[in-house]
């Protein structure tokens, strides 16, 4: 499983959420599940930094995509799951507006704003993905319910 996100240097906002989210929402929402959950700056291999990301965005059996910060980066690598027709859940900080072009999809909105509700939003959050989770695989139709399967669905990409 990999977890796209905005990682931004140490101590930045965007690395703090990103350390919350996987500690608090994605590993553990995944690793009940039997699955090991990598993000872009914990692929432990040398090489080059975005190959290694492309090999997870088209292997992953799933996805998250952390939106909080409108990240470029993190909006391309939710299109590059799309145009694989592949799993990817979408996440997102309830400051923020989800752009029209995935707004569609289900997102599971949190808000850490409040220091008093943190923690039960937090939790709530990873019981959703939990579901959703769960949901995929008991479908077992390796869902791609995506933008590009919906408007265009005989494209397919396919690998050698």
């Amino acid at each position: 499983m990999f977890y796209i996100t905005p990682i931004g240097d140490e101590g930045s906002d965007p690395r703090k959420h990103a350390d919350m989210m996987l500690k608090h929402v994605v590993r553990p929402a995944f690793e009940d599940h039997g699955f090991t959950v990598v993000r872009a700056d914990e692929i432990a291999k040398t090489g080059i930094i975005t190959k290694q990301v492309f090999e997870h965005l088209a292997h992953a059996k799933m996805c998250v995509a952390d939106l909080s910060f409108h990240n470029p980066n993190a909006f391309y690598e939710l299109g590059v799951r799309h145009a694989f027709r592949l799993p990817t859940f979408q996440l997102i900080h309830k400051s923020k507006n989800i752009p029209f072009d995935v707004s569609q999809g289900r997102t599971i909105t949190i808000d850490t704003d409040d220091n008093y509700l943190i923690a039960d939003n937090l939790e709530s959050a990873r019981k959703t993905l939990t579901e959703y989770v769960k949901s995929m695989l008991s479908d077992n139709s390796g869902s791609d319910d995506n933008p590009v399967s919906v408007y265009l669905p005989g494209v397919r990409v396919t690998f050698k």
